[in-house]
């Protein structure tokens, strides 16, 4: 039997979830402190040794010409920047705090894809002059309504196949569950109390129209553009009709055009290769 997804009960499971008012918030609060400096920063990461040893791995990674040389944390947040950790520990954080396996669900495939999107709506973002950062914890977050609908009730979810934003798919969660993936989605980050950019950009992705409002690009904009990057990305044929609408809708939406995109692309995949690290166990 399916269970309705209430606010409350969305609440009560979150609750039962690790805190993120630790060590993240204080690093993600620190980066509006002009005066913090890198041995601050790195002392605030060692408090926690999960979150630390990710940043350590991406830091090591090759995309950064750095493979095996950083061996401090203080050399990690010089070499990345404060920006680019305050990013990787938001994200170790949120992958920390859930279940690393859940019956029925992959969850490294999900946390995979996540990453997939962030880094690709952080390299876009970056090139339509958004916050690349807020971009790139918008991305990972896209889909984390799904994991949300998994936690609370894994029976239902076994007969729900999510095809990224199939029409068919979203009907059957909202039959299923109350409500589809992106509006669950929209009211964790409203229940973690993220910036409303991120909030709204999960809760209509799957929103061809919403995300087409504004003669201006915004976060809703870059998240609808990466979501298509990544599905042309899965299929093995060299220009898929995924491809096509990846290439008119980053023109259309973001004004970026496949000139650009064709460089953004390569940094895209190396920058997906070294975040890859970070759902390592």
């Amino acid at each position: 039997m399916s269970r309705l997804i209430t606010e409350h009960a969305l609440q009560q499971q979150l609750k039962a979830l690790p805190s993120l008012s630790g060590v993240a918030l204080e690093i993600l609060q620190s980066m509006d402190d002009d005066w913090i400096d890198t041995g601050t920063l790195s002392n605030k990461i060692a408090n926690d040794i999960g979150i630390a040893s990710r940043v350590m791995r991406v830091a090591n990674s090759p995309f950064f010409g750095s493979s095996g040389q950083i061996g401090s944390l203080k050399e990690a947040t010089l070499l990345l920047g404060f920006d680019s950790v305050r990013g990787l520990v938001t994200s170790a954080a949120l992958i920390q705090a859930f279940p690393s396996t859940l019956e029925g669900f992959n969850v490294k495939a999900f946390w995979a894809h996540g990453l997939h999107i962030a880094v690709c709506a952080k390299c876009l973002a970056k090139a339509t002059h958004l916050e690349p950062e807020t971009a790139f914890t918008a991305g990972l977050l896209h889909d984390i309504g799904l994991l949300m609908m998994a936690l609370i009730d894994p029976d239902s979810m076994q007969g729900i196949q999510p095809e990224e934003g199939s029409a068919a798919s979203l009907k059957r969660e909202i039959e299923v569950y109350g409500m589809h993936h992106a509006r669950v989605g929209g009211l964790v980050c409203n229940y973690w109390h993220l910036p409303t950019q991120i909030a709204e950009a999960i809760s209509h992705h799957h929103d061809a129209m919403r995300a087409f409002t504004s003669p201006h690009p915004d976060m809703l904009d870059v998240i609808y553009v990466a979501s298509l990057y990544a599905e042309y990305n899965q299929h093995e044929a060299s220009y898929s009709p995924y491809q096509k609408e990846f290439i008119e809708q980053a023109e259309k939406r973001l004004g970026i055009d496949e000139l650009v995109l064709q460089p953004l692309v390569h940094d895209i995949e190396q920058l997906y290769d070294a975040a890859q690290l970070m759902i390592r166990e």
